[in-house]
């Protein structure tokens, strides 16, 4: 199968909308994204809490930088503020309100490419499927890690 270029050019049938194919394109290509800056005092406290299951106060830290970000990162920050209410939900013995959180995550996850913002996103996707499946089939804690926000290399 030959590959060939989509844009609104290539796809007449197609009604073009500036907007949503920017936004597209952005979602799709690593290359023409500003990777998040995970040294940013409040993105690294934030990551900080997550790895030490402070997911409340990770929450808090990634809400901060949330507010002030334009698409496609504000949604990309969105659904990994919602991992970690899902775990603070968890933690607190909420385990529908868990699923019901990653599963939102998942949704938006599900938008962007295996690596985005210079996190590895297909890793932390399957991850976050294992917790969704194991808490909605037993509601138990799963004898499975958090999932982990690594980085790209």
């Amino acid at each position: 199968m030959q590959e060939r270029e989509v844009s609104p050019a290539t796809m007449p049938h197609v009604p073009f909308f500036p907007c949503l194919w920017n936004l597209l394109c952005a979602l799709n290509d690593n290359q023409s994204t500003m990777p998040l800056d995970w040294n940013d005092d409040e993105l690294a406290k934030g990551l900080r809490c997550y790895t030490e299951e402070q997911f409340f106060e990770a929450h808090e830290h990634w809400e901060v930088v949330w507010l002030n970000s334009a698409e496609p990162e504000k949604t990309f920050l969105q659904a990994l503020i919602q991992i970690t209410a899902a775990f603070h939900h968890h933690q607190r013995g909420n385990s529908v309100g868990a699923v019901s959180l990653l599963n939102a995550a998942l949704r938006k996850l599900d938008r962007y490419p295996a690596v985005y913002g210079g996190v590895t996103v297909e890793e932390l996707r399957q991850s976050i499927r294992a917790w969704e499946r194991a808490l909605r089939q037993s509601g138990v804690i799963p004898q499975l890690p958090v999932p982990r926000i690594r980085y790209a290399h």
